[in-house]
């Protein structure tokens, strides 16, 4: 008895509509050879369609990365120098933040963004409270300024008192 693989062949990237018979893979090639105004690719040009596996690099020493695509090559040469630059970096990074000095604490936005992520320090706020109170009383001083300035100030008035209440 045969099995699946031996009658049917998988091609693109798995799915149901991507298993073939080998007899219609047969057909296919047989027309497309057939094929006269088809471009043909001579040998030397033609894809090899042995895979390549992972952990072998491919042809002129390069490796490949990522999911595929012809930007997913690199040369392990380069990748070592590379490697060897980021520490050296990291190391220059490391010994010049060691001299600045002390960090300067955090405050201010933190997170993605939005009003929910502000925060400031006690002397930020102690210091926010005392401006608001004191712009607070100037705004009150220059209300009762401009109210009294506008206004005239009422007539003088005069009680009329009894006799019995003037010699007391």
């Amino acid at each position: 008895m045969s099995s699946s693989s031996d009658v049917f062949r998988r091609v693109g990237r798995g799915g149901a509509g991507n298993w073939y018979s080998k007899k219609d893979i047969e057909d296919a090639n047989k027309v497309e050879a057939e094929d006269l105004e088809a471009q043909k690719t001579s040998a030397a040009t033609a894809p090899t369609t042995a895979p390549i596996s992972s952990g072998t690099a491919a042809s002129g020493g390069y490796s490949r990365a990522g999911r595929g695509g012809a930007g997913n090559f690199y040369d392990p040469k380069d990748t070592d120098e590379a490697r060897r630059q980021e520490v050296e970096d990291s190391r220059r990074t490391n010994t010049a933040l060691a001299a600045g000095g002390a960090k300067p604490s955090r405050t201010g936005l933190s997170g993605r963004g939005g009003a929910g992520n502000w925060s400031e320090s006690p002397a930020q706020a102690q210091q926010r409270e005392e401006e608001e109170a004191k712009r607070r009383e100037d705004l009150e001083a220059q209300i009762l300024q401009h109210v009294d300035a506008g206004l005239p100030p009422p007539p003088a008035a005069y009680h009329h008192q009894g006799r019995e209440q003037e010699e007391r």
